[in-house]
């Protein structure tokens, strides 16, 4: 057997291999064009806060034994770059007393189908919490429960409405 041949082909085979990683490294968004998706997202707000209100209005999100976050309403949605970023008005629900507030979410968004009228996220988390009859500590554990437990992650936009 000619090892200098086969060394020759490994090295090639090993550089043609290891020329793909850089890819496998990009964000799940990179074939996105971010500037068009916050400018297209930007464009359509309305439509866009009544598709996040038809997937989040009115749920309830178990958090722990008598403890429910209620998404009364999706206030407001931003778009910058390909992060949708969104405020709901919240109500944690509990035995005692409710808390009113806000929770605001952060999520990549990885497609946008102009035929379908929709845009796609994922990766989807709240990233801050303020409600009121609750101290910070209450506030991490709603943010940390919501966002383990049962948050949607991941959801289509209809803009058709």
């Amino acid at each position: 057997m000619n090892f200098s041949k086969l060394g020759s082909s490994l090295i090639l085979g090993s550089f043609v291999a290891l020329s793909f990683l850089p890819l496998a490294n990009q964000p799940a968004n990179a074939s996105l064009n971010c500037e068009k998706v916050e400018r297209f997202g930007s464009k359509r707000e309305g439509k866009v806060l009544n598709g996040l209100n038809e997937i989040f209005k009115g749920r309830r999100y178990k958090l722990r034994a008598g403890r429910k976050l209620k998404i009364r309403e999706v206030k407001s949605a931003k778009f910058q770059k390909c992060k949708l970023n969104f405020i709901t008005a919240a109500t944690l629900q509990r035995v005692r007393k409710n808390g009113q507030g806000t929770a605001q979410v952060v999520a990549d968004v990885y497609s946008i189908d102009r035929k379908k009228k929709e845009i796609c996220y994922r990766n989807a988390k709240i990233v801050n919490v303020k409600l009121s009859r609750t101290g910070g500590n209450m506030e991490a554990a709603v943010k940390r429960n919501a966002n383990k437990k049962s948050l949607p992650d991941q959801a289509c936009i209809s803009l058709k409405k």
